[in-house]
């Protein structure tokens, strides 16, 4: 494995020889910065999920009534054994009180990163416990997990090798990220030419958006922005936003190599998320604040200054 990891990584220094050795403070200052806005957020998604305003799919009044409802995966098998309420009900508060320790504490110490991204783990495994797993929260848990490995702040931390580890592990995230976009987009562009093969209708029509918008339609009283429309003006233009969007995804693997494409492809992912979300209402909010964190704010892309930071060492 070490030997895998080490021909990993000098094959990324052949691709972006500078990315870990030009201007390694104000890399790891905007890293750093970033990943407390990282921990941030998921202390707003845990007061969030006490509002009576969510989503009725993770409203708490109306889940702590739907025990009949649930058929639990794995992660969650142990709560048919407790008392519901009480057992939904504390899971809740531990949620919110892990990301109000991540919030504070995420650069001391890696159990509360760890107990961040397991509270995090078994909220989202709750309401995926309702019927259907879905993956609107997948990509947000996965990056809890990975930042775990962040090393450890101790009284070296202002080193160079801690700062260059310290960015290792960003970078990875974003990898993983970018990874899982490349994978969609493949298995979309193998859909389309095993259609095509089959004689079948493909994104390649002009009918293409309106039956993705019909598929999502299917059995939900919602409107979306551009559904209706979309149905009733077919036309060639969609299939191409179609295509543009698959090959947006599967080439972003391949950007994790040219930091500085990582602004641009990071508007164009969120960008593609919001026109999903306005045609077939996909609302993938956690996914665009997750590239914004870590693509469109890249640290490795310095032309321009993101923040004003102090030209200090943050350690």
């Amino acid at each position: 494995m070490n030997f895998l990891l080490q021909i990993f990584w000098e094959r990324l220094f052949t691709f972006s020889p500078t990315i870990f050795k030009d201007r390694i403070l104000e890399k790891f200052q905007r890293a750093h910065f970033l990943i407390n806005i990282f921990y941030f957020y998921i202390f707003l998604f845990a007061v969030q999920t006490f509002s009576s305003f969510t989503d009725p799919l993770r409203n708490w009044s109306i889940l702590i009534k739907s025990e009949e409802l649930f058929s639990p995966i794995w992660s969650v098998q142990w709560m048919e054994y407790l008392d519901w309420e009480t057992t939904v009900r504390s899971m809740y508060i531990l949620f919110f009180i892990v990301s109000l320790l991540g919030l504070f504490f995420w650069k001391k110490s890696r159990l509360v990163r760890f107990l961040v991204f397991l509270g995090l783990f078994f909220y989202i495994s709750f309401l995926a416990s309702f019927g259907k797993i879905n993956h609107y929260f997948h990509l947000l848990l996965i990056t809890s997990f990975i930042i775990i490995f962040l090393p450890q702040r101790n009284k070296v931390d202002t080193t160079l090798e801690y700062k260059i580890s310290f960015l290792k592990i960003f970078w990875g995230t974003q990898f993983f990220i970018l990874l899982t976009y490349f994978s969609s987009g493949f298995f979309k562009i193998a859909g389309i030419i095993s259609q095509e093969m089959r004689g079948e209708l493909s994104a390649l029509s002009s009918t293409a958006m309106a039956q993705n918008f019909g598929k999502a339609a299917f059995g939900s009283s919602k409107e979306f922005f551009f559904g209706e429309y979309l149905v009733n003006h077919p036309h060639w233009f969609f299939a191409l936003a179609m295509i543009l969007g698959y090959l947006v995804e599967f080439l972003s693997v391949f950007i994790a190599f040219l930091p500085k494409l990582h602004r641009l492809w990071g508007f164009f992912l969120i960008l593609l998320h919001t026109i999903i979300l306005m045609t077939i209402g996909a609302d993938f909010t956690s996914q665009i604040v997750v590239v914004g964190i870590f693509i469109l704010f890249s640290p490795f892309d310095l032309r321009e200054n993101y923040f004003s930071l102090p030209k200090k060492d943050l350690a």
